[in-house]
This record gives structure tokens, C-alpha cells and sequence, in this order.
């Protein structure tokens, strides 16, 4: 899984994942083939649109008000793929 210290160890042009910021929080990002990816779905995560495991202070602090349960959404590509993600929980920057 590719988690935020994965990101910052990405080496050469061709590994590096091309992460576009769009209107309305839509972000652009580029992926490998075959690494598996961990989008964000609470919206607390410092690396938007990728999750950094923040989800579970969240889950922790809240569980005793509601019965929120954020998990990461993952991604396995089968090909080089560009797609566009957003999600309403993501703050606007």
C-alpha cells in the first residue's frame, strides 16, 4: 500500500504520481499499475486525496457521540491510470 512516507520515497520522472488540485476539490492523480493506493474518506487526512491513517483519532474521538466508522478507500490499478476524485468531506483549501 502506498502510504505518505511512500510518497516521499518515489523516485525517477516516470514513478512519480502527478497529484492536480481542481475547482471544487476535485484532485486529478495519476497511478502506477499494480501499487495499491489509500484514498482518503473522513477528510481529516494532511495528504488529501491520499489517506495518512488519521481516520481512526476521528473514529476514536467520535464513536462515543455517533457511530462513525471512516476506513480508507483502496485502489489496486491493473493499468497506468489518470482519474479524478473528490469527496464532500475533503475542506476546501
Amino acid at each position: 500500500m502506498i502510504d505518505l512516507e511512500d510518497l516521499k520515497m518515489l523516485g525517477g520522472e516516470e514513478d512519480k504520481l502527478k497529484i492536480i488540485i481542481m475547482e471544487n476539490q476535485t484532485k486529478k492523480i495519476t497511478l502506477k499499475a499494480g501499487n495499491k493506493y489509500s484514498l482518503c474518506t473522513c477528510g481529516t487526512s494532511k495528504a488529501i486525496p491520499f489517506c495518512d491513517n488519521s481516520h481512526r483519532a476521528l473514529n476514536e474521538k467520535e464513536l462515543s457521540k455517533s457511530s462513525c466508522n471512516f476506513r480508507s478507500l483502496k485502489i489496486t490499478p491493473e493499468k497506468d491510470v489518470t482519474i479524478e476524485v473528490s469527496s464532500k468531506t475533503w475542506e476546501s483549501e
